[in-house]
């Protein structure tokens, strides 16, 4: 595991994530879990380099990646809510919500 991320709010609960690479690094598939630490790990994206979370307590979680093309992808609201591209040729990412 490479990275990991927190973030909780009293509405929706803890939000988790963890990159976990591949045994060579050259992969990473981007897990998060959300509402209790007895929910289920959801498997978000692959191809991941690094991930940033925060939780809004009226919007829901807001995640956001930097994959290994460089181009950084954000959802929002819901785990399963759609990732939009956001901007391409990045080097880091952070979120705040």
């Amino acid at each position: 595991m490479s990275n990991i991320a927190v973030a909780s709010d009293p509405v929706h609960g803890p939000l988790i994530a963890a990159l976990l690479f591949s045994p060579d690094e050259s992969l990473g598939d981007l897990l998060v879990k959300e509402g209790s630490l007895t929910a289920l790990w959801d498997n978000e994206h692959d191809e991941v380099f690094q991930a940033a979370v925060a939780s809004d307590p009226i919007l829901g979680p807001l995640i956001g990646i930097q994959t290994y093309a460089s181009d950084v992808l954000a959802k929002e609201g819901s785990l399963t809510a759609l990732w939009d591209t956001e901007h391409s040729d990045t080097s880091r990412v952070a979120v705040a919500g």
